[in-house]
């Protein structure tokens, strides 16, 4: 009798192990595929972080230190931490290109690509560097750039989200069989 509960107690917890693998696996393709809509959300709001600049330096020809400063408190930008951190910069008596710069490249909160951080590092020289209309001229090219990204995202988060959501689930059955 011990004999067969033995093996049943064997079987049972191969039968969880063999659970255990696949949700493991499963989560990991979630997690990855997860990511990719991440950065089409960040990328999103980047978008709406230069047309709220552009708002700013168009209805309110607003100075750079206090725009840097509204948007840091907008509750719409909490994510974007590097907004608090070039403010502090700033305060501290870093110039703007400076703070901004260092404060993006300091910034790991967001799955922002090098390639989206390049451009809206490109702010640094844009925002109090020229006349109004330039600066805003400049800000609807990184918009229209942070925008062809925002397509590549989508693509990506379309085809891959589902390609990673899938090898997860497959790799982990894959295991489950050499389980067995």
């Amino acid at each position: 009798m011990s004999r067969c509960r033995k093996k049943g107690r064997k079987q049972m917890l191969k039968i969880l192990g063999i659970i255990l693998v696949i949700a493991a696996s499963s989560s990991i393709g979630a997690v990855l595929s997860s990511n990719l809509s991440r950065r089409v959300s960040d990328l999103e709001q980047a978008i709406r972080l230069l047309e709220q600049m552009q708002t700013y330096l168009r209805y309110g020809q607003m100075p750079t230190a206090e725009m840097v400063s509204r948007l840091s408190r907008s509750e719409g930008f909490a994510g974007f931490t590097f907004l608090s951190g070039c403010l502090e910069r700033m305060k501290a008596g870093d110039l703007f290109p400076d703070a901004w710069r260092a404060a993006l490249r300091s910034f790991h909160g967001s799955k922002l690509s090098a390639r989206d951080k390049g451009v809206l590092e490109t702010i640094a020289d844009i925002l109090g560097g020229s006349d109004y209309e330039s600066q805003l001229h400049a800000l609807e090219l990184n918009i229209t750039l942070l925008e062809q990204n925002l397509k590549e995202a989508l693509a990506e988060k379309n085809t891959g989200g589902k390609l990673y959501r899938s090898l997860g689930v497959l790799l982990g059955i894959g295991a489950a069989i050499f389980m067995l």
